[in-house]
């Protein structure tokens, strides 16, 4: 929201709004912690609010002693979580991807292979799994196996070819790592079953 100018840098979402709408509502797991598809109810039918208007505290209150008809609120009710295998075809998230790419930024959920775990601070580098890993996790999926891989949420701005000739997905280090890739932004191989999940139709009203 930042980057389209709808928040100044200044300004950031309140993370205490969501913890106390996730217990009024009954969202909120065992441990204390909100999962992230119930997060996007959240922010489907009641909005994100600005953090000046609900900070951080350690305690949970109701949402109705402290909104007012005055309280800035964000909303995306278009918004929608595709998953790859239970919503889109493996060997069709990517043409989809490249579809929805067209109408700006995407959130996903990647895969973060073990051999991830290297960084690297050359442009060009491309983050692929090794042949072992991809094999290892392609069996597990046809098996209907739980992956064991790590999964991490991060944005996704565009495509591209480098220069030797090799498709890839650019991102943006959601974890804010300016010594990774390109100040931050990464490449992976555009290739299938990288991407897990994303979300269209996030556009705040």
């Amino acid at each position: 929201m930042q980057l389209n100018g709808e928040l100044r840098r200044d300004e950031y979402l309140s993370v205490q709004h969501i913890l106390n709408l996730a217990k009024h509502n009954k969202l909120l797991d065992c441990d204390w912690t909100v999962d992230e598809l119930k997060s996007l109810v959240i922010l489907q039918e009641e909005g994100f609010i600005l953090d000046s208007d609900c900070p951080f505290t350690y305690e949970l209150r109701d949402p109705a002693s402290y909104l007012t008809d005055s309280t800035c609120q964000f909303r995306a009710p278009n918004i929608e979580v595709l998953l790859v295998e239970d919503d889109v075809k493996v060997e069709s998230m990517l043409p989809l991807i490249l579809a929805e790419l067209e109408d700006g930024p995407l959130a996903c959920l990647v895969l973060m292979y073990p051999s991830y775990s290297s960084k690297s601070k050359k442009i060009d580098h491309l983050y692929k799994p090794t042949s072992a890993e991809f094999e290892a996790y392609e069996e597990d999926r046809i098996n209907d196996v739980d992956c064991a891989i790590e999964l991490h949420t991060i944005f996704l701005l565009g495509d591209g070819v480098d220069r030797y000739g090799r498709h890839y997905l650019e991102f943006q280090d959601s974890l804010g790592d300016i010594d990774i890739g390109d100040r931050g932004f990464i490449r992976v191989a555009a290739e299938l079953n990288y991407v897990q999940e994303f979300r269209c139709g996030l556009q705040f009203y």
